[in-house]
């Protein structure tokens, strides 16, 4: 790292940094639910921009903005190395040291069962589906299907699914994180 810091010295219009892009394995399965974060060029949100900046944050960092990401931001956020480097009247750097050590953030370990998962997102998604064409007119307002599967020893979640219908587009989204996010009826089944 110290010869790139020297190379990149004698270059002063260049600045380099480092990016990365979230990569979701299974598509949409649950997606909706783990949520989003804003880009580097976005940065953190304006209307909470003090909020972050108070926590050490800066201006072009990541943040969660939806879902668990956004929710769990404190724990999977870490913390970055700070660097004291000592340069030349030049600019050649001539050391370093380390101030602040960095520190990867917490991990999230979910009970769901992405197999299980996507097979409930299938079932409710085609379910809403064949209920809405069977009988078109007896439910005109129904839009939206929903799911929670949960272990009943444990409590844990083994799938939370739920499917709306676009009435102008006529498709049907997954929309997982409304089983959370909204208020609805609830029906049990043991």
């Amino acid at each position: 790292m110290q010869w790139f810091l020297n190379i990149l010295a004698n270059f002063q219009s260049i600045n380099a940094t480092a990016d990365w892009e979230r990569e979701y394995p299974f598509g949409d399965t649950f997606q909706n639910l783990i949520g989003n974060i804003t880009t580097q060029k976005k940065g953190i949100p304006a209307e909470k921009e003090e909020y972050f900046l108070t926590r050490g944050y800066s201006r072009n960092d990541r943040v969660g903005i939806s879902g668990l990401e956004e929710y769990y931001e404190n724990v999977l956020r870490g913390r970055k190395e700070q660097i004291q480097y000592t340069t030349k009247k030049d600019g050649t750097i001539v050391g370093s040291e380390t101030v602040v050590e960095g520190e990867a953030g917490k991990d999230l370990v979910l009970t769901i069962d992405m197999e299980f998962q996507k097979k409930v997102d299938k079932v409710v998604k085609d379910e809403l589906k064949n209920i809405i064409q069977a009988n078109p007119y007896q439910h005109p307002y129904l839009t939206d299907a929903i799911a929670v599967v949960m272990n009943p020893k444990t409590g844990e979640l083994l799938a939370v699914s739920a499917a709306s219908r676009d009435k102008e587009k006529n498709e049907y989204v997954n929309e997982s994180y409304r089983a959370l996010y909204d208020s609805h009826l609830l029906w049990f089944c043991s």
